[in-house]
Parts: C-alpha cells; sequence; structure tokens
C-alpha cells in the first residue's frame, strides 16, 4: 500500500508548496509511470496537506480534478484511490478551470458530492447480471405491446381522467393490493400503498422522513450497496450487521451502544448470498424493533423465482406494531419496461409520505402505471412468472450440476436460494484468474466483493443462468471451457 506520507512529498520538490495543478499533475505522473498502481489509496485530504504544507481546500481541488479526468476512484470504505485505468476508458477531460468555476458557483449541498467518498459500488460488472432482470427473450413484449395499444386506443384514451395522483394511480394501486393479498398474503388496501418511479427515490425518501443527519441505519454485510450511498448522501451513519445461514444476526442489533433508528433487510433472498432469513429471526428482529422503537425496511427485490421453495410469511405480514415498511419492484422480470417500485406503508406514516411526496418525485408516468394495472389485474403476470420460473429451474439445475462436476470439491455451491443468479465459492485461483476464464467461456459471473461493505469473502461469485442455452450439451462445453481456462 502506498501510504507513507515520504512516498507522497517525494513527488514535489523539496521546499516549494504547490498548488492544484501541480498536485495534480505530480500524480498523474506517478499513476502513468506506474509508481502508483490501480487501487493504490491517496492520503485523506487532510494528511496530505498537512504533508505538504498546503490549504485542504488546494488537495480537495487536485483530487476532484483527478476523479473528472477519470484517474481515481472514491469508495465508501476506501477513500480516494487510483482506477483501474485497463477496465475502463477515462472520462472526458475538463478544464481545470473551468471545473474552478462550477464549483464556485454550485451550492453546499452540491460541493459536499465533490468533496465525499460516497459511493459504494453495487457491482463494477452489474451488467453481466443482465442489471438484475430477466433476459431480453423473456420479456412479455407482445402482451405488454397489446395492453398499451388497448390504453392508446381513442375511445379508452378519451375517457382517461387526468387526476394528479402523489401516491400513484388508483387502477395499479387496487391492483397492487388485491396482487399482495393473493400472491404474498400480505393484508392491505389500495390506501396503503405508495408508487415510486424507482427503488433508490423511495428509499431516499424514507431515510430523510425517519432519520436525522447522524442517525443510525443498520444495514446487511454483505449487502446492497446502494442503501450505503443513499444513507451517505444524507449523512446518515450506517451500522453493518453480519448474515448467517439463518439471516440477518439479530443479536447485533443489541449490542449497538447508540440507538438504531432504521433498519434495512432482504429477507426472502438475501442479496448476495440468497439466504433466506427464518421464521424465528423475523420473529427476533420483530420483537426488537418493537423494544428499540425502529422502523424496519423490507426488501422483496428478488421475490418472483423460489423454485419450490416455500418461503416464511413476510416480515410485513407478522408485523402487528406499524414497524414494516414493505419494499418491492417488478424490475426481475419486467425491466426495462417499467422500473416502478411500491412501498406498503403503516397507516400512521402514510400522511406524511403523501406530502413527502408531492414536494419530491410528485407524479409518475400514468400510461406505464395503468399498463402494469392491467397486466396484473388479468392474472397474465403471475401466469408469466411461472412459466419463466419451470425454465429457469432447468438452467440452475444444470448449472449446478455441472460446475460440481467440472470442479469437485474444489467449489462450494450455495444450493438454498431462490431469485436468477446462483452464488458459489471457488478458492483455487484469484479472482481475477476466474473472471477471466468466465469471460472467455461466455459464462456471465460476478465477483461479490462490491456487495462487502467490510472485509469481502474472497473467491466468492454470482453467476447468471437465464440467459444460459436451453441445450443441456452447449451448457456443459461452456463450464467444461470455464474449467479447462481455469484449471489449464
Amino acid at each position: 500500500m502506498v501510504d507513507s506520507p515520504n512516498k507522497f512529498t517525494s513527488l514535489f520538490p523539496i521546499g516549494e508548496k504547490p498548488g492544484y495543478q501541480e498536485i495534480a499533475m505530480a500524480l498523474i505522473s506517478a499513476i502513468e509511470s506506474g509508481r502508483l498502481p490501480p487501487n493504490s489509496p491517496l492520503q485523506p485530504s487532510r494528511v496530505m496537506a498537512e504533508s505538504l504544507g498546503v490549504s485542504r481546500d488546494t488537495v480537495l481541488r487536485a483530487y476532484r480534478h483527478l476523479r473528472a479526468l477519470g484517474f481515481t476512484e472514491t469508495g465508501s470504505t476506501r477513500g480516494t484511490f487510483v482506477a483501474n485505468l485497463e477496465r475502463k476508458s477515462l472520462k472526458p477531460v475538463l478544464n481545470s478551470l473551468v471545473l474552478d468555476h462550477l464549483f464556485e458557483r454550485i451550492s453546499p449541498y452540491g460541493k459536499s458530492m465533490t468533496e465525499r467518498a460516497a459511493f459504494h459500488p453495487i457491482s463494477p460488472d452489474f451488467h453481466a447480471l443482465n442489471y438484475g432482470g430477466v433476459p431480453k427473450e423473456a420479456l412479455p413484449l407482445n402482451r405488454w405491446r397489446e395492453l398499451i395499444r388497448n390504453r392508446c386506443e381513442p375511445s379508452a384514451f378519451k375517457n382517461l381522467k387526468y387526476d394528479m395522483e402523489p401516491l400513484g394511480r388508483p387502477e395499479l394501486r387496487e391492483a397492487l393490493s388485491a396482487y399482495l393479498n393473493r400472491a404474498k398474503s400480505i393484508p392491505c388496501t389500495e390506501y396503503d400503498i405508495a408508487i415510486f418511479n424507482i427503488s433508490f427515490a423511495a428509499v431516499a425518501l424514507l431515510s430523510r422522513l425517519l432519520l436525522n443527519d447522524g442517525d443510525l441505519l443498520a444495514i446487511e454485510d454483505p449487502g446492497f450497496g446502494g442503501v450505503k450511498n443513499v444513507a451517505n448522501y444524507h449523512d446518515i451513519e450506517t451500522l453493518t450487521i453480519p448474515v448467517d445461514q439463518h439471516g440477518l444476526v439479530v443479536e447485533e442489533l443489541y449490542k449497538s451502544k447508540r440507538k438504531i433508528k432504521l433498519v434495512y433487510v432482504t429477507p426472502d433472498h438475501h442479496d448476495p448470498t440468497g439466504i433466506t432469513m427464518t421464521s424465528s429471526r423475523r420473529e427476533a428482529l420483530l420483537l426488537w424493533a418493537s423494544k428499540s422503537d425502529a422502523w424496519i425496511i423490507e426488501d422483496d427485490y428478488d421475490g418472483f423465482f423460489n423454485y419450490g421453495k416455500r418461503l416464511p410469511p413476510s416480515l410485513k405480514s407478522m408485523d402487528t406494531e406499524g414497524r414494516v415498511i414493505y419494499l418491492s419492484t417488478f424490475w426481475q422480470v419486467l425491466y426495462p419496461l417499467t422500473t416502478i417500485c411500491f412501498l406498503v406503508v403503516p397507516p400512521l406514516l402514510m400522511p406524511i409520505l403523501e406530502q413527502s411526496k408531492i414536494q419530491t418525485e410528485g407524479v409518475s408516468e400514468t400510461m406505464i402505471q395503468l399498463v402494469l394495472a392491467d397486466i396484473l389485474k388479468d392474472g397474465f403476470l403471475q401466469k408469466h412468472v411461472r412459466k419463466l420460473e419451470k425454465s429457469f429451474k432447468a438452467k440452475r439445475s444444470l448449472l449446478m450440476y455441472e460446475l460440481k462436476m467440472a470442479f469437485g470439491p474444489d467449489i462450494e455451491i450455495q444450493s438454498e436460494s431462490g431469485g436468477i443468479t446462483c452464488l458459489f465459492r471457488y478458492q483455487k485461483k484469484s479472482e481475477k484468474d476466474v473472471l477471466k476464464a468466465a469471460n472467455l467461456a461466455n459464462l456471465p459471473i460476478i465477483c461479490t466483493s462490491g456487495h462487502y461493505l467490510g472485509s469481502k469473502n474472497e473467491g466468492e461469485f454470482l453467476a447468471y443462468f437465464p440467459g444460459l442455452s436451453k441445450n443441456p450439451d452447449e451448457v456443459r462445453a461452456m463450464v467444461r471451457e470455464f474449467a479447462r481456462l481455469l484449471m489449464g
């Protein structure tokens, strides 16, 4: 690691106090020459400023310039570090004078966005998992097109009401209420549901409503890094809670010396391990929330494909005190046709949520909401999902079998999971070698390091199986090629 002050001060002439341009150019030279290799951490701006005898603002300007040029990146736990220039093209070069002029014209909030190291990667190669959705050929394009055409017929469009509904179209909220009662056993009415354009917007608004600056949000580790991004952007502190084979370790919540006001969990299909939180662990979490007077966000982001596994009741259906906020989306089966998500909110919270939504997001796209309502009401979507689940189950089982046959005891596969990925661990080769071999063999996998908020599990990967061939021989040949490339 390049963290010694001497290694940085030696980049500059002795006795000189460099300006931000000199600092930036010296660091760029060190990066290009290899003296600062990819992933090397830079010193915190305050430490760098003290060692060079310059103001912190000077160093911050230099760091902003490096980020704008693509030479560095930031991470929520890693600070500023050298980017891997081989993996990504440089961002467009911006004139430093333009950057400085912009910095003087933006708000304190805007400046804080450029200064803080708040980004935690969801995954650097998320495209390999098709961004969490099913393959294009698995989308109900014909039905979606038909429903849009029906909604655009002159007679239907003439009767369309132009109501401004900040919580979402009543048609969609009614359809969602019926769907949740029927498919998820979640007792709710349309008056308990709020529609958002995307999950990030919903989580961000909830965070602002429920937490103050400096309040504590508990999140899973490993877990969805995007939640930590939202927390950092709103000056909310996070507490990482480990996950074991039963789900979130509730006992760790009791050990916190500070009050935890909100917990974010993915109980039905933990991200990324696929573990399902047990019934007893869910009861323990609800009991902790009651004793601690805390809120719970239950994110059912991945709840369509369970492959015959019976899931415990949702936290929302078990909640008797109005502490659980249920969050879900149809992203997994309908992206990019729609990114709409929804909340099922305790009645006590709904009035302030509605008023806040008016001031932030306002309304969502009317036509997409109506089409989604139609595809839910006629039962088509559930039939479509059952058809996909049958196909995906066969591909999933085949991939797991072939991986086990190819690698034997050297590979560990998390078989008790749902969703559209399977997790496996292989530690005989470096992660770089595994990813390279998989890429050459056209096997879509990613490393799970982006999901870990603290120390990561080495040699842990997610494989995406819905896009695999239906031909077993082709899948077998692909896995064998992957093994051959990896093991030589």
